[in-house]
């Protein structure tokens, strides 16, 4: 019996390692998977090997230009759904243009396709405040491009947020008109965070959409602002991580090493408050160092790694907050930023960071002692405090409860269904 066709869309290459890749390796058991990616995954050195794998049919590279895609998204799709004529999509995101795209051309040409929103990447918890660092982080970035503006904050923000408004029409409204006569409804406004509670029921009403989280803390955050279908399965990767990353890296072991991954971002919201460059630099690196000291107390056989964010490359404020940690500890490993963090968390046994989506990962993977600081005066810095799995520390007192604490107690936690039965039971219910 042939196997029936599914989309996988995973999104940017940072979130194929985080999800995509897992729910590729389990879909690909039972189903045959196309997947849809950015021409920029053709030039990943580890991302080729699938062209020679069992588990992926077929995967097509979406070369989309900026002002282009308008036009080139919904004819490719178009295209693309005749030709395989998908039981189900999988989508990484539901409110970015070519998630909308390839919704709204499955409503035109494939009504009886069913879509599965899959939560790529941690749920803040306070999404009010997670647009607030967000909009702080692009205030601060308009000020440094635009110089003669930094003394007029006002400013900054009205260019902002008046540039973000107008995007928004351009992106979901103007174009779409132009090429498909129709403008896009996401349920949330990207650059604004704010929600449209029309589409927001039109999707609770609908049969054809299924959202799935991990967590039953992210599904209560979930459902107080969002839809109301969110179902929790299994996060894939809990039955193949360990296939997973041998195909890919080969056989490795855990080592007695501390990963350290700070965010990058939030530190903008300290300059809103008034602290000057030098002032930032010192608080995040001296309680970074605080912290290694009383980590270094739990674990002092232990070796130390720290790798920031592929998008702080060139950032000369961590470079800088770098450079303090690295004159304090002369033996830690400061990773290249262009390196997978999730392989270096599959190595480490123990996984520290501030309000980082990678300590959500190391919770869903088990067996890790994960650690979240809310030592930098940042708003929101406690939001890891709600997450299961997740050791909450706000003090440098704290890390004296480390030594209670091991691996076993940090196991992975079962959720009520494995994705592919998940899946399976949905596709004949429906």
């Amino acid at each position: 019996m042939e196997r029936q066709i599914v989309f996988l869309m995973p999104g940017p290459i940072h979130l194929f390692w985080t999800s995509g890749v897992f729910y590729a390796w389990e879909l690909g058991k039972r189903y045959q998977v196309v997947l849809l990616v950015n021409s920029s995954y053709e030039k990943n050195e580890r991302f080729k090997k699938l062209t020679n794998s069992s588990f992926i049919e077929h995967i097509v590279y979406l070369s989309p230009r900026k002002f282009t895609m308008h036009y080139y998204y919904p004819k490719k799709f178009l295209v693309l759904l005749k030709k395989y004529s998908p039981k189900a999509i999988f989508l990484y995101d539901h409110v970015l243009p070519d998630c909308q795209y390839l919704l709204h051309c499955c409503e035109e040409y494939a009504p009886n396709c069913l879509r599965f929103v899959f939560l790529a990447g941690r749920t803040e918890v306070s999404h009010s405040d997670d647009y607030k660092a967000r909009h702080a982080f692009g205030i601060d970035q308009i000020q440094k491009t635009w110089s003669f503006i930094v003394r007029w904050s006002w400013l900054a923000r009205f260019v902002y947020f008046t540039r973000n408004k107008i995007k928004f029409w351009f992106v979901f409204t103007l174009m779409p008109l132009l090429f498909i006569r129709h403008r896009l409804k996401p349920a949330m406004n990207f650059y604004t965070g704010e929600y449209d509670l029309v589409v927001l029921e039109h999707l609770n009403q609908s049969r054809k959409y299924f959202w799935l989280a991990y967590l039953e803390t992210e599904i209560k955050i979930l459902q107080d602002r969002e839809v109301n279908a969110w179902f929790r399965i299994d996060h894939p990767m809990k039955q193949c991580w360990q296939e997973v990353f041998e195909f890919f890296f080969g056989k490795f072991n855990v080592k007695e090493q501390i990963i350290m991954l700070p965010t990058i971002g939030l530190e903008s919201r300290l300059f809103t408050e008034g602290l000057c460059k030098k002032d930032v630099v010192s608080n995040i690196s001296g309680k970074w160092c605080e912290a290694i000291d009383a980590l270094r107390v739990q674990y002092p056989y232990y070796t130390y790694a720290m790798k920031l964010h592929p998008s702080a490359k060139g950032n000369a404020l961590w470079e800088s907050i770098l450079d303090e940690i690295g004159a304090r500890f002369s033996d830690i490993d400061f990773l290249p930023t262009t390196e997978i963090a999730e392989w270096h968390i599959v190595q480490s046994k123990i996984i520290v960071s501030d309000v980082s989506t990678v300590l959500w990962w190391a919770t869903l993977m088990g067996g890790k002692i994960v650690i979240s600081l809310d030592l930098f005066d940042y708003p929101a810095g406690d939001e890891m405090r709600l997450l299961d799995k997740v050791i909450y520390i706000n003090s440098i007192d704290q890390f004296r409860k480390l030594s209670e604490i091991t691996s076993s107690d940090y196991e992975s936690f079962l959720s009520p269904s494995p994705l592919l039965d998940f899946v399976e039971k949905t596709l004949n219910e429906c």
